[in-house]
């Protein structure tokens, strides 16, 4: 169902459709752990934790974060582009080599402040 959004989006605003899959597979985690964590009866994970659908083809909602030792140092594989919003900081997770000094936005050489 999230196909023609997906790709209707990217069309439209030159983005990647990978960062619109990334951002909805961070979601469907985030809806996981805060809502469903412990219940069995729904396991929102399925979605995000195979690399194939049920059909065969590949998982474009597969696994969001790179692998790491645990969930505080995780990071996205994708960024999400946040970074670029006028006065809105880095996700959590930003995917971005760190910058230097307060300045949360990313390092462009030959750029003036």
């Amino acid at each position: 169902h999230l196909s023609p959004l997906v790709f209707s989006l990217s069309a439209r605003s030159g983005v990647s459709a990978k960062v619109f899959w990334m951002n909805a597979a961070v979601v469907i985690d985030y809806t996981h752990e805060v809502l469903w964590s412990g219940n069995q009866d729904i396991d929102l994970k399925a979605i995000t934790g195979n690399p194939k659908k049920p059909d065969g083809n590949r998982n474009p909602l597969f696994s969001p974060y790179r692998p790491s030792g645990s969930e505080a140092t995780r990071t996205r594989r994708v960024c999400c582009l946040r970074y670029g919003l006028e006065g809105v900081a880095r996700c959590q997770d930003c995917s971005l080599k760190p910058t230097y000094g307060n300045d949360r936005r990313p390092l462009v050489l030959g750029a003036s402040k």
